[in-house]
């Protein structure tokens, strides 16, 4: 036995003619081949899957293009039954750390500081002297 067949209607894809080209059914990083049939303006994926069990993402690659990800992932429990079914949305993207930014001083000095004498500030935040006058007025 070759294994199961596994047919995946296509309702996005239109096409004009009938036709049968040869795809590629990627279950996670490995190739079936595959049939695209197009007929009657509605297209249809078929390949040959086995039923080990397990859940794999399903992608489709076409010729000589990059694999288009279906949206679907085949299921197999562990007596050989098989589903197709949507893979859940992932949640979005943590944002980025935040920069470390300027030391805590040049910090509290901007926040007193107007914005116009920010350069001349952060140059003063450099000189230990008057870092360490500077704490000692924060401090009282």
């Amino acid at each position: 036995m070759r294994g199961v067949l596994l047919t995946l209607e296509q309702p996005t894809v239109h096409v004009h003619g009938d036709a049968v080209l040869d795809a590629r059914l990627l279950l996670d990083s490995f190739a079936l081949p595959a049939r695209l049939v197009c007929r009657d303006g509605a297209a249809r994926v078929e390949a040959f899957v086995s039923s080990l069990a397990g859940t794999s993402r399903i992608d489709l690659r076409i010729g000589g293009g990059g694999p288009v990800r279906t949206g679907l992932r085949l299921r197999v429990d562990g007596v050989g039954a098989m589903t197709a079914e949507a893979v859940p949305p992932s949640p979005p993207p943590a944002p980025p750390a935040r920069a470390a930014g300027p030391p805590r001083l040049v910090q509290r000095i901007r926040r007193r500081a107007p914005a116009s004498l920010e350069p001349l500030v952060h140059r003063m935040s450099r000189v230990p002297a008057l870092r360490r006058a500077y704490r000692s007025l924060l401090s009282r």
